[in-house]
């Protein structure tokens, strides 16, 4: 029996206790006829029946409403997100939530901001009334301005004097823009409940600065970069905000010094003061216009070293990368930091990379660090595979050695299952989620064919982002079922007739 298995019985008999306890028998078995709880429950299926459980303890009769609804027929994280804001509802006030005409004909999936704003209009109703006021509120959410207005919500309820900075601020009056979504959820971290250190006196400071007046893509990625300062080390924070050019406030000219600091605060902080200097750190800059993300800033921080063509090649990178996934680059800030901090280089999905000294025009390294912004995900040959991948489509191929641990992908999977605490030194250290993730992308790009091949890698990257089959795909085997989705499953008859094998060969075996 698996550990997922194990936590699934030990949930189960969790709920039929309480039900017992608490007089719901009926329920739960009606619940235990759902098809998700028949086939075996996945974590977010598991933390879901814990909501349920608890729901109906307070108030069955309106459990029984929830189980019935739409958004229920399957559990994925953003369902368990809306059972989690009902279970902060007023335990007598979960029926008449129900009951509101802005969920007529019950909960259904993409309902999370009239779910969210039932739990503020019993918790902060004043808060509420401020955001609906605003005219792109009141004329409906769209889908991409949801993740702002659950931003807002959150402050509201966590941080409401960072809340009501935010409305002074000015930035909620003509919609939000991602860099501003994305600076309302580093605030709701940096003073709300996210870590020990997180402290809203520090994030209201840091909110009146100039930097802030308006918010690039840059001024959120130095907010994310105070963020992870505050969160790793208070002194290092405290230092940072008293260096001299900045001692006065973060202006617009220091937005992508401060953005840099992403890449150095957590194993070189000594970096910092180098960093922040100018006389020892030049910094270039440009922004370009992409075809599906529009405006992009790149910049180029050059820690202890001269300027070279660093930013022209992550321009074209940049370019080719987009329009090989046929999505929106998903950054809006990008910053290369040439500087030593051990590696040779290394970055993911905040928009910041690190490149050692002297390999700032290393094409296939900075084509790597930079297919991370797409691909950032869990299991890592997946992440490394894609961008081992999407860096060969723009420089040499470059030889990798063979896994010296496992034939396949599956094998891989199973020995990093079993030891947890080692997985990133079995799949990144051992270089085997390089060599057999490249291996399997490769294989597929040229059994499927370009087309084929692009269509189902851009249904991968957006079902992982969006975490779109976690109640399917988990444990050992999530990438592969992943994988299997994006391929197979969502694909033309033709084109998974051709993946499958292809799947089933770099994989292996899969657990039944």
């Amino acid at each position: 029996m698996s550990g997922d298995e194990e936590d699934a019985g030990t949930t189960m008999s969790y709920a039929a206790e309480i039900a017992i306890e608490s007089g719901f028998t009926d329920l739960f078995v009606t619940l235990t006829e759902r098809a998700w709880v028949r086939d075996g429950l996945a974590p977010v299926e598991i933390s879901a029946l814990f909501s349920l459980v608890s729901l109906a303890h307070r108030d069955a009769e309106a459990a029984a409403l929830l189980l019935d609804m739409p958004f229920l027929a399957t559990v994925e994280m953003d369902d368990l997100g809306m059972l989690q804001d009902l279970e902060q509802l007023p335990p007598d006030q979960l029926g008449a939530a129900l009951a509101s005409p802005s969920l007529e004909g019950g909960i259904g999936d993409g309902d999370e901001v009239a779910v969210s704003a039932l739990r503020l209009a019993a918790l902060a109703p004043d808060a509420l009334s401020r955001i609906e006021r605003l005219g792109w509120v009141s004329d409906g959410v769209s889908a991409h301005e949801s993740g702002g207005v659950l931003a807002l919500h959150e402050l509201a309820l966590d941080a409401r004097a960072v809340f009501a900075a935010v409305e002074a601020r000015g930035w909620l009056r003509d919609g939000l823009a991602i860099a501003e979504t994305r600076a309302l959820w580093t605030l709701w971290a940096m003073s709300g409940r996210s870590y020990a250190a997180a402290d809203e006196a520090a994030t209201l400071r840091i909110l009146a600065m100039p930097f802030l007046d308006e918010v690039s893509g840059t001024d959120a990625a130095a907010l994310a970069a105070l963020d992870r300062a505050l969160s790793s080390s208070r002194p290092l924070f405290d230092r940072i905000l008293a260096h001299p050019p900045l001692a006065s406030g973060i202006a617009d000219e220091h937005a992508v010094r401060v953005a840099a600091l992403d890449a150095v605060v957590d194993e070189r902080p000594e970096l910092v003061d180098v960093i922040l200097d100018p006389e020892r750190t030049p910094v270039e800059t440009r922004v370009v216009e992409l075809p599906l993300a529009g405006a992009v800033t790149l910049s180029a921080v050059h820690a202890g070293s001269e300027p070279g063509g660093t930013l022209g090649i992550v321009e074209e990178v940049v370019r080719a990368h987009e329009g090989f996934m046929g999505a929106a680059f998903p950054a809006s800030h990008v910053a290369v930091v040439v500087a030593d901090i051990g590696v040779l280089g290394g970055g993911g999905p905040r928009g910041v990379i690190t490149v050692a000294p002297g390999n700032g025009e290393d094409r296939r390294l900075l084509a790597h660090e930079l297919a991370h912004v797409y691909w950032p995900f869990h299991p890592p040959w997946i992440a490394e595979g894609a961008a081992e991948f999407m860096a060969s489509r723009v420089a040499e191929l470059r030889p990798l050695a063979p896994c010296p641990l496992a034939d396949t992908l599956g094998s891989l999977d199973r020995l990093a299952w079993e030891d947890r605490e080692s997985s990133d030194d079995i799949y990144r250290g051992s270089g085997c989620a390089y060599s057999l993730g490249r291996g399997l992308f490769l294989d597929l790009h040229e059994t499927l064919g370009d087309e084929a091949f692009r269509r189902g890698f851009a249904r991968l990257y957006l079902a992982m982002r969006d975490e779109s089959h976690e109640a399917v795909c988990a444990g050992v085997e999530r990438g592969v079922c992943y994988v299997r989705s994006a391929f197979v499953g969502d694909a033309a008859s033709a084109s998974a007739g051709l993946a499958a094998p292809v799947i089933d060969r770099w994989y292996g075996a899969t657990e039944e």
